[in-house]
């Protein structure tokens, strides 16, 4: 298997296995440059465990790679991987595999991990699987339909008993008074204290050097000689390159100790290490990698970790805008961490958005192209304010996700007319886990859901009012900002589209009602009430929701695409966003990847299986 850029790539094949029993699988294996993710690995396609044992680096002889398996009660077959990275965890390299072998276990050697191979859903029951899954999705549909004939059957019958009562057809909608705004005002308070509570650090090493030739290289050196016994660093864009580090020796020659290789962006690497020395040497072996910091750490007498302060004494390196300085690899030493946490650098999917966003500020190649722009343009507005470190990257995230307290107490207001049931909408989505845990990691999720929000906030004003009973340009209120949101929602994340649906049925549904009200009931002569309502009402309303709903979110959504210009190589701005809808729609067309942490979409309003973030690394703060 080669892959040059990060991938998961595998083969597989169909095993036929008994139930419950435990395998010893076992392939000899040979590298070339394995770096980053999972490596090379041994696994299982849709089982209910990840491989934990997987190769690194160069190896030009034969190694042996083993582990044990164990199926389920119910397993027949597995479907048996070879892999060279894995899902939310690629690897680059050449991975070459021989002499497969599996064979049933006589015996698990002590301290032997064994990987639970049964598939999260029993391989010899497709059928069954399949039956389940179309009758939890006609159920879901079902429930979503009867929901909506309810609300337009209770919307209709509402109006008729309010007409009856001789009242105005339109609700009055319910406005804040102090008391609501003093509790919005604390709710908020309290959910920006525990939203932004250790949420990251305000510094991060992110001068950086990448050499622009084989065998550039700096020399640090100690203020004694040192037991080093670990060394961290944090890489900027990852490419496949590397760079040697060596310590000098009693002899006063550099002897090779490791190698430094790309890891995810902005997020530490700490390597233990064992070697004594005055001097170390960083030199490149390959050129495109750029390291932001490196720190070496000893241990004191009492056995803690602490930073060996560095001087850089030589360096020999070629002057390239953008390539930064090799002594940059140690300017930032304050930055260094003992280990890698949540706090200190990138973790999940932020390998992929505070990147993109760091790149759309500096003009270059755009990593993460399967969304639209918007969302990694409001991590760069926080990157801009705060700096390009963890706290900057997730700050407007959070901020969105602050919001959406305040929206939801206003909107519930709006829906119940009583501040108490507000009070309870805002308090269930200010201490749901969700909101939390999403909106504090550097995503576009919460972008969207806070503009789909606020779609429908805007929208229910719309529905419940009737446009008849205003101007015509003050009936249009509502939809201007219903429409600012779904522009920038839709440029956030493609979801927001799907959000966009909802508001059109709400939109035809509330001009049904007005139809039925103000011709069948306002009138002794419907027919020319009808052609006075759809002239001077239903037809301009529509056509300005093309003008609210399409043209301008249209200009929203090209203009965020702004920052791919300056790599583009001089495409137009048009041409930009045609590719990337392309690009988009093929890739999640064809998207069929699975991990262990999946679940059915139809289970997601239950939330009945997490999936997996983080993990707390040894002494670590979780």
């Amino acid at each position: 298997i080669e892959s040059k850029d990060l991938n998961d790539a595998r083969v597989y094949q169909e095993i036929k296995v008994k139930r419950n029993t435990t395998y010893k699988i076992t392939v000899y294996v040979r590298t070339e440059n394995v770096e980053e993710g999972a490596g090379v690995n041994i696994s299982a396609i849709d089982c209910s465990d990840v491989p934990t044992k997987s190769i690194h680096g160069t190896n030009s002889e034969w190694q042996e790679l083993t582990i044990y398996a164990k199926t389920g009660p119910k397993q027949k077959s597995l479907q048996l991987s070879l892999g060279l990275g894995g899902y939310g965890s690629e690897s680059s390299g050449v991975a070459y595999f021989d002499n497969v072998s599996i064979e049933v276990a006589k015996k698990v050697p002590q301290g032997e991990r064994v990987l639970n191979v049964e598939p999260r859903k029993p391989s010899d029951d497709k059928a069954g699987k399949t039956t389940h899954e179309k009758l939890m999705q006609l159920l879901f549909i079902t429930a979503l339909a009867s929901l909506l004939v309810y609300v337009v059957v209770l919307c209709l019958k509402s109006d008729k008993e309010r007409f009856a009562r001789k009242e105005a057809l339109s609700y009055e909608i319910t406005r804040p008074d102090k008391k609501d705004w003093i509790i919005i005002a604390v709710m908020t308070l309290v959910c920006v204290f525990f939203s932004y509570y250790k949420l990251g650090d305000m510094k991060a090493a992110s001068n950086y050097w990448k050499a622009s030739e084989v065998g550039e290289y700096v020399i640090v050196e100690f203020d004694s000689v040192k037991n080093v016994r670990r060394v961290a660093y944090s890489c900027n864009i990852p490419a496949t390159a590397s760079y040697r580090v060596l310590y000098e020796d009693e002899n006063g020659e550099f002897k090779q100790t490791m190698t430094l290789t790309k890891k995810a962006f902005f997020e530490w690497s700490v390597e233990k290490a064992n070697f004594t020395t005055k001097r170390v040497k960083i030199e490149a072996r390959s050129t495109g990698l750029g390291i932001n910091e490196v720190g070496f750490f000893e241990t004191d007498e009492e056995g803690n970790l602490k930073l060996i302060p560095v001087k850089v004494v030589e360096q020999k390196y070629t002057e390239v805008q953008g390539y930064g300085k090799p002594e940059y690899l140690f300017d930032e030493q304050d930055t260094v961490p003992i280990s890698r946490t949540y706090m200190n650098g990138t973790y999940f999917d932020e390998v992929y958005f505070p990147r993109t966003a760091y790149e759309h500020i500096h003009g270059l190649k755009i990593y993460e192209t399967t969304h639209p722009p918007m969302g990694k343009n409001f991590i760069a507005l926080g990157i801009k304010i705060f700096g390009m470190n963890p706290f900057g990257w997730r700050f407007m995230g959070t901020l969105a996700g602050v919001l959406l307290v305040p929206i939801m107490y206003l909107f519930a207001l709006k829906l119940f007319k009583k501040r108490f049931y507000a009070f309870i909408a805002a308090f269930l989505i200010m201490f749901d886990f969700m909101r939390l845990a999403q909106t504090r990691l550097a995503t576009i999720d919460s972008y969207s859901c806070l503009f789909v929000l606020l779609m429908y906030y805007f929208m229910y004003d719309y529905f419940v009012v009737k446009s008849y009973d205003l101007t015509f340009k003050r009936s249009l209120r509502p939809l201007i900002f219903a429409g600012l949101a779904f522009g920038f929602g839709a440029a956030a994340k493609w979801t927001s589209l799907y959000a966009g649906a909802g508001l059109a049925i709400l939109f035809f549904l509330a001009k049904y009602a007005e139809a039925e009200d103000y011709i069948s009931k306002r009138t002794s002569s419907p027919d020319n009430t009808k052609i006075w309502w759809l002239k001077n009402n239903f037809l301009p309303t529509c056509l300005a929701c093309v003008v609210l709903f399409v043209v301008i979110p249209g200009i929203i959504y090209i203009l965020s695409y702004i920052p791919y210009i300056p790599s583009s190589g001089g495409k137009g701005l048009l041409d930009i966003v045609i590719d990337n809808q392309k690009h988009m729609y093929k890739y999640h067309a064809n998207l069929n990847a699975t991990h262990s942490f999946g679940s059915p979409w139809w289970s997601w309003p239950i939330m009945v299986r997490p999936i997996w973030y983080y993990i707390k690394d040894g002494s670590a703060p979780l």
